[in-house]
Parts: structure tokens; sequence; C-alpha cells
């Protein structure tokens, strides 16, 4: 993985002090034309005193606010999930009592494809995969006109978990994923 991608959160963090800083300094009066030791004049009766239009320190903060609120969704809220690749774990039958290892290979991209489900007795059906943001759903062949519907969510880039049903209706279950390269 790379740095920016292992290190999102304190990137923001940063980036979202260095940006409240900045309003800060730009907030700040400027020093103008004064010469070093010089006293402003307190203006008289007649003379009206210029003021200062706050609207530059309004746009800054709008837009800083905006550029922060921005990289935090970009960065932060936004993580894309890959599911691209090997994965093993295990399937468990809820009315059979049964356990039974797996490993699936996802090909494709990130949202959609083929897979390669191969049980530990060896047997290999092939399936399709979609992903949107967390959620994934996939099923695979089984034969015989029956597929095996699984449908969960990433834990996290390296772990996935749901339910399963066949499409007799007659077993159901639950499973979990992780990523060959995470164990």
């Amino acid at each position: 993985m790379s740095f920016i991608t292992d290190h999102r959160k304190i990137i923001a963090v940063a980036v979202t002090f260095s940006f409240v800083y900045l309003i800060g300094v730009a907030s700040l009066p400027l020093a103008g034309d004064q010469q070093p030791g010089a006293i402003e004049k307190i203006g008289t009766s007649g003379t009206p005193s210029a003021k200062k239009s706050p609207i530059i320190p309004i746009i800054i903060g709008v837009v800083v606010v905006g550029a922060v609120a921005a990289l935090l969704i970009l960065v932060v809220f936004k993580t894309k999930y890959d599911i691209t690749g090997t994965w093993t774990g295990s399937s468990t039958d809820q009315v059979f009592d049964t356990t039974r290892n797996v490993t699936i290979t996802f090909s494709g991209d990130k949202k959609s494809g083929t897979l390669v489900l191969t049980t530990e007795e060896g047997q290999v059906f092939p399936g399709i995969y979609l992903v949107d943001g967390k959620d994934v759903t996939y099923t695979a062949d089984m034969g015989m006109e029956f597929t095996f519907t699984c449908i969960g969510s990433f834990s996290d880039e390296d772990h996935l978990s749901g339910t399963w049903q066949m499409s007799n209706n007659e077993s159901y279950g639950i499973w979990t994923l992780a990523r060959s390269a995470a164990i």
C-alpha cells in the first residue's frame, strides 16, 4: 500500500490544522505602508474613517472550509475497497451445522467481475461479484441449477463477512474471508 493510503487519517488531520492556521493568518490585519515606529492618526470628527471590507476574509474562510470538507470526504470517508485477488476463509452451514474452508479468487475491477470458488475438497465453481462501497454480493454456480448467493461487507480492506443462501432455500449460513496476503 502507498504512504497516502496507509496514513490518510493523519494526513487529513495535518491538512485540516494547516488550513485552520491559514484562516487565522489570513484574518490578521495587514501592516500597510506604515514606517517603523509610526503611530496611526486618530480620525477627527470632520474626516470619515475608512472602513475595511470584511468580504475578503469571509471569502477566504468559505473557500478554506470547502476545501477541508472536500479533502475529508475524498480521503477519509470515500475509502475504495478492492476485492480483486485471492481470499481464503470459511463457510458455515447453519442447517446442517458444518463448516467448510474455501478459497475464492476475484478477477475484474473494484466494482464487478468474475470469481472462482474452490472448496477444501477441490471442487471448483465459477461465479460473478458486485461491490458497492463496503457492500459485497457474489454468486457461484454450484451446478444442477443451484446457485450460492453471498451478501456481506468489508470490515476493513482485508476482511469480508456476511450471510449466504442456496437457491433451493434448503441451506443458508454465514461466511468470512480474509485476503490471502493478510493471513
